[in-house]
């Protein structure tokens, strides 16, 4: 060759290389601005088309190398006319934790810039979420019903409530203990079974199996019946019974207020649907106390207040007053005996007749002038001594101390008995005795007669029973004279005559 044309060749040559290196040196002064915008975490449902985003220079050819340190997978695409580009990696055969993005930008077959991104594969769902909620939803609950449990640690726990119709949903975040707490407004729900549901979903965007639980909602109650009235006394007043009637099985709370103080006592409506709870008073003043009566069903629900105003009095009444006094006798009517006295007005009395061994009650009221008046049949009590006991109740239930009396029951008399009585002669007549026994002390009434005249003459037996009795005859015709001897005992009972016959003069 000669030496033009090798210099000439020479100079060709040279110039293309210096222009292929000045173009190469062109893209390696300015490469195109290569950048990697995907940075998501790979999850189970993008582990095998997890989405590598970025831009570069339009028609440049991109390598995407993803590794977790050990292992890599590799893919090719291109940048698009808007310099952008996106490919799909399968990268299900990397372990999860953290991977390695390398995107690389190749430009005619030279490698022109490479940027990296650390993502994070997370491939495992989180456990189900645990709901703690049970029971009711009730009217209280309802405007904000809390839905507690646990889920994994700063996952979003996606909550839901049910009633078939309708659906409420609520998205919170578990705590770094993985507590989760959503309130919801369940008004719109309809009363009935409530399904509460949950599903958790981690920060790589894996969601958990959802777990359920079934509630009932119940946000109505009906008011309980308050049946009480009168009085808290000192008898009912460490436990006075509040009674009325509700639903069955719902709790009954009971309140007693004086204004001041109030206390509470609980229980349980039966299956009948009756309650009866005994509430202790001793620390509420005397005077009105207000009872007030709520039930709570099983939801928690709680009714509206029923209430009632009593008395509260512990002043027992003074003792009532008994006049009767000395003898129940054969005339008095046994079977309608008459027990009087004073009491304070409205008061019950209870009027009890004793022989010691056989008792007799009967019951009134005392009246507004402030007497009472009773009758009892005593006819079974025996004769003798008969104790009398009265006591008041006053309208407040309180009861008076016991007051007291006795009487002698008396209702029979035996006839009277005469001595042997002589012949009224002429020594005699003008001071004739007629002698006997009665009764000690008993009154004896002594009736002669010839038929045509009467005499009527009294004296009274000594405490042994002996009587007798000195009597002008003088008056009296000679013929035969009628002697008639009766005695009147203490109890006035009046006795059968014994008579006898004497000849005057003859």
């Amino acid at each position: 060759m000669g030496w033009k044309k090798w210099m000439i060749s020479s100079f060709v040559t040279a110039s293309l290389v210096i222009a292929g290196a000045a173009e190469s040196e062109a893209y390696a002064a300015k490469p195109a601005k290569l950048a990697i915008e995907s940075a998501q975490p790979v999850n189970a449902s993008t582990v095998k088309e997890y989405i590598v985003k970025g831009k570069g220079l339009k028609g440049a050819k991109i390598k995407i190398v993803i590794t977790d340190g050990k292992a890599s997978v590799t893919h090719y695409t291109v940048v698009q006319k808007s310099g952008s580009f996106e490919a799909p990696v399968n990268v299900s055969t990397l372990r999860d934790g953290t991977l390695t993005v390398s995107v690389t930008q190749i430009i005619k077959g030279q490698k022109h810039s490479r940027v990296q991104k650390k993502i994070i594969k997370d491939t495992k769902a989180p456990s189900v979420p645990v709901i703690t909620n049970k029971g009711w939803i009730n009217a209280k609950q309802q405007n904000a019903y809390a839905v507690q449990g646990t889920a994994e640690p700063h996952s979003a726990v996606k909550v839901s409530l049910s009633d078939g119709k309708q659906r409420i949903t609520k998205t919170v975040h578990a705590d770094g203990k993985g507590r989760f707490r959503a309130v919801i407004d369940a008004r719109k729900l309809a009363e009935g079974e409530i399904t509460v549901s949950a599903v958790s979903v981690d920060s790589a965007g894996n969601q958990s199996g959802q777990s359920k639980k079934v509630l009932r909602k119940d946000v109505s109650i009906e008011a309980p019946e308050l049946l009480n009235e009168g009085y808290i006394n000192a008898f009912n007043y460490e436990a006075y019974p509040v009674t009325g009637t509700g639903t069955p099985g719902e709790k009954v709370v009971v309140e007693a207020a004086d204004g001041k103080k109030s206390v509470s006592a609980s229980g349980l409506v039966d299956e009948d649907g009756n309650y009866e709870v005994e509430i202790n008073t001793s620390s509420l003043k005397d005077g009105k106390i207000t009872i007030r009566v709520k039930t709570i069903d099983q939801a928690g629900n709680e009714s509206r207040m029923a209430s009632v105003v009593l008395i509260k009095s512990l002043t027992s009444p003074a003792k009532p007053s008994i006049e009767n006094k000395g003898y129940v006798n054969a005339s008095a009517d046994a079977t309608a005996y008459e027990v009087t006295g004073k009491g304070e007005p409205g008061a019950e009395v209870e009027v009890t007749l004793s022989d010691g061994t056989n008792e007799i009650s009967t019951v009134g009221t005392v009246e507004e002038n402030g007497r009472y008046r009773v009758e009892a049949d005593i006819s079974p009590l025996s004769d003798g001594l008969i104790t009398i006991t009265a006591v008041q109740t006053s309208a407040t239930g309180n009861v008076s101390p016991e007051a007291t009396t006795t009487v002698w029951k008396d209702t029979a008399v035996a006839a009277p008995s005469l001595n042997a009585l002589p012949a009224v002669t002429n020594q005699n007549q003008a001071a004739y005795t007629i002698a006997g026994t009665a009764e000690s002390n008993a009154s004896v009434q002594i009736i002669i007669t010839d038929g045509q005249k009467s005499l009527v003459e009294r004296t009274s037996a000594d405490s042994n029973g002996n009587f007798s009795k000195t009597i002008d005859l003088s008056a009296f015709n000679n013929g035969q004279l009628m002697i008639i001897v009766t005695q009147e005992d203490k109890a006035q009972n009046h006795s059968e005559a014994t008579t006898a016959t004497v000849t005057k003069g003859q």
